[in-house]
């Protein structure tokens, strides 16, 4: 009876079907809420525009306190804060543009001759170590 039901099973062709291309379902569109939407992430984004700015100037700050960063990221960082001050406006995300935004009243020439003094002690002992 197993033998028999086996070769029931095997000699059973699938049926063949015919493959249709598949179509896009169009979905409603409601383009008033799109551009609210759009105007919501707009908002968002310059409301944390600020704080992404002091983010990466206080991370690139720390890495270049910690004894642990290697030569070449210290350098990078180094190379970013001493780039060539601009009067205008400087590139977003610029070492210049962190800091204005961190603080005004900070100035940027002076900023970059302090870090500069302050890390090569901490870059003597990390060679060193």
């Amino acid at each position: 009876m197993i033998s028999l039901q086996m070769g029931l099973f095997e000699s059973a062709a699938a049926p063949a079907r015919t493959a249709r291309p598949l179509r896009p379902v169009p979905l409603p569109r409601d383009d008033k809420a799109q551009y609210e939407g759009l105007q919501e992430d707009l908002d968002h984004l310059v409301e944390r525009w600020e704080d992404l700015h002091v983010g990466v100037l206080q991370r690139h700050l720390r890495l270049l306190a910690s004894p642990h960063t290697e030569d070449r990221e210290r350098a990078d960082i180094l190379a970013w804060l001493e780039a060539p001050l601009v009067r205008d406006r400087p590139a977003a995300f610029s070492a210049q543009a962190c800091l204005a935004i961190y603080d005004p009243r900070i100035d940027p020439a002076e900023f970059q001759r302090r870090v500069r003094r302050l890390n090569q002690p901490i870059a003597v002992r990390a060679r060193a170590a």
